[in-house]
Order: structure tokens, then sequence, then C-alpha cells
């Protein structure tokens, strides 16, 4: 089980303490003075596994909130001086304990848009730009914006149709001084998952370089499957979004399943990327979610349709707009009934004596991996 929202489950999976322990008994979502999720004193689960010798990456969303030097709150203006300014974040995933990291503040749904590698903006020679509320067609595919930045940048492609929230997107980025930027130029938000494997492949590679490489910890926060649903055409070699010329069999997919196929591909290509190293044996891997699904009952293809891009080109009019990813338990994402907050867990580690296939009705929080994990290495 995990908690009904993203922000708790991932600063419990990352302390080992339930978020009532943290700053904030809801979490910590933005960047602000404040900082992060943890408290003075807490150490994550990277801090304790580099003091057994390991080494540390964390790629993909962080979402437990950030230290800014100025500003008040996460907001435009307040980004825009980030970007602009050069800089840097702190209480971020160089302060927990990771030793290298390739990460998003707030996913691929909020600002801003931008990679941060350990604390500092990546690319080093970027440009940024105001992005907005837009939908942007690139040959890979798909990149959304503004989706999760609040109602004024709430905007869905629906049907092949734009529909912008409010008719208020045009002045998203404008600032009393001219305009205020939200991301880097180079930003796709299909493409995350993809730079994600690509920064975990290189740091294997580097991995198999050395001549005595110590072991590693290393937690990955996908893109796939939370909103806006943007897969790319292509994830290494697999068809995702369904896009010509891609496989008959992925064209009627809606963006939903496309995010699913691509983590689906995700997994993949990192296990084979560990089998082909002979790392796979001997490492302990966990796959698991920070929350329940979406809704998918009458009426949802609407909910959804008003703050998530939904259908697009290559999917079907007729396909729905999400499946039951509860499982048919009884509430979604949100709810405090278990389809909120019961989500996977599948463990691999042959080495370990865990047997392919087997099964366990144990009650299990992410807040115990913590100690778990520490304590079988």
């Amino acid at each position: 089980h995990g908690h009904r929202t993203c922000a708790p489950s991932r600063y419990e999976l990352l302390s080992g303490s339930y978020v009532y322990r943290g700053k904030e008994p809801g979490g910590m979502w933005y960047l602000s003075p404040a900082g992060s999720q943890f408290r003075p004193g807490q150490r994550s689960i990277a801090a304790a596994f580099g003091d057994a010798g390991y080494d540390t990456i964390m790629l993909g969303k962080t979402g437990i909130g950030g230290f800014m030097e100025q500003g008040k709150s996460h907001s435009l203006r307040d980004v825009n001086r980030l970007l602009r300014g050069s800089q840097r974040l702190g209480d971020g995933p160089a302060e927990w304990g990771f030793k290298r990291s390739l990460t998003l503040v707030s996913g691929h749904q909020g600002m801003p848009f931008a990679f941060f590698r350990g604390g500092e903006l990546s690319p080093r020679n970027f440009s940024t730009r105001c992005w907005g509320a837009s939908i942007s067609a690139f040959d890979d595919g798909v990149s959304v914006t503004g989706v999760f930045a609040g109602g004024r940048y709430r905007n869905a492609l629906v049907n092949g149709t734009l529909v912008r929230g409010g008719g208020r997107a045009a002045s998203l980025c404008d600032g009393s001084n001219g305009e205020l930027h939200d991301g880097t130029t180079d930003w796709k938000s299909h493409m995350v998952d993809v730079e994600i494997a690509t920064e975990m492949f290189g740091f294997l590679r580097e991995r198999r370089a050395a001549a005595f490489p110590p072991p590693f910890f290393a937690l990955l926060a996908t893109a796939a499957v939370h909103i806006p649903h943007t897969p790319p055409n292509e994830f290494f070699g697999y068809a995702a979004a369904g896009q010509p010329p891609y496989a008959e069999s992925v064209k009627t997919l809606t963006p939903f399943a496309g995010m699913l196929t691509e983590l689906d591909a995700l997994v993949g290509v990192l296990l084979y990327a560990l089998r082909s190293g002979n790392e796979l044996n001997q490492t302990i891997i966990v796959f698991t979610s920070d929350n329940g699904g979406l809704p998918c009952k009458p009426g949802s293809a609407k909910a959804l349709a008003n703050g998530a891009w939904t259908a697009g080109p290559g999917s079907s009019s007729a396909a729905p707009a999400c499946t039951d990813s509860s499982g048919g338990l009884r509430g979604f994402k949100g709810s405090i009934f278990e389809g909120g907050h019961r989500v996977p867990l599948l463990l691999s580690w042959p080495a370990g004596g865990v047997g392919a296939g087997a099964a366990s009705s144990d009650l299990v929080g992410l807040v115990d991996l913590y100690a778990t994990l520490l304590d079988l290495v």
C-alpha cells in the first residue's frame, strides 16, 4: 500500500517514515524557501545505502518539494527567476544522499519543464522559453505542457481539437516586465522516460568500465503512467503511441494505453541491460507505484478530458480513455478507499531465493521498503 496521492508516498519511500513525520502532514509538493518534506536530521534511503558503500542514483520525478532561494511559492514568476537567474536547486537529491541524479521537480506534468542534474539545470548550455499551455507535435511524439500548473493553464486535445483553459493561454507567461519563462527550449514531455532510460544505461556502462565497481542503489521514477498521457511514438524500438508506420496493433491505442506500453518497454530494456551485464540475478528489483489508478467509469473520459490530454493522432475515438487500473477495487487515486492506495509490488531477486511466480498476501507499505532493503543487503 502507498498513500492516496504521490508526494506523501514518495517521501515515505525515501525516508522510511510516514508522511506525518515530515514538514507537512500532506507532504511538500513544490519549490519554496521551506525546502523539501525532509526535516533537519532525517536521512534518506540513499544516504543509508551510501554509508554502506553503495553508489546511488536518482532519475525522474522527485515530487517532494525542494529549496528555491527566492520567492514565497512555486509561482510562475519564481520559476522564471530560477531558470533565467541560473539559480541552483537546494534540498534535492544531492542533499538527500544521491551521488548522481537527473530529475524533474514536478515530473513531466508541471513547471519547471526542465531536467536538473545534481541541482543544476541540464544541459549546462541551456536556453529557456515560455511554454504555457501548449501542445506541440514533433517527429517523435506529441508534447504537452501546463496541465497541472493550475486552472488557468488547463488545456486538452479532445478528438483532435485543442481546448484551452478559459481563453487565457496566450497570456500565461506574460509578466509586468515582459515574458516569463517556465521551461527549457529542448523540453519534450513524451521523451522524459527515454531520457531516464538513457541516463541509466550510461550509469551501467560506466560501472562495467570500472575495475571494481561498488554495489548500487537506483531509484527510477518514471513519467508513465501519470497524466498528461504523452507516450513517444517509439521507445527503444518498441512502438508506443501507435503512429504510422508502427505496428498495426497499436495504432488504435489511446495515449493512456500508450503510456502503459511505454512503461512495459522501459522495464524490459532495463532488465535486458542488467542481464547483458551479468547483473540481473544479483540485483534486487522492486516495481511499485505511488498511488492507486485513475478513475475509469461512466463519465470519467469527460473528467479526464477536462484536465489531461486523452486523445490524439493515431487514437481511436471509439477506444476508452482509460482502463480499470484499480482492478475492481473501490476508489481510485485520491480516494481513501482501497483503490486509492493499494498498488502493485513486484520483486525480483533470483540470487536471493525469490522464486518466479511466488506470491505473498502479507500487508506491506511503501514505508517498509527502507528498512527491509537495508536489512537484506
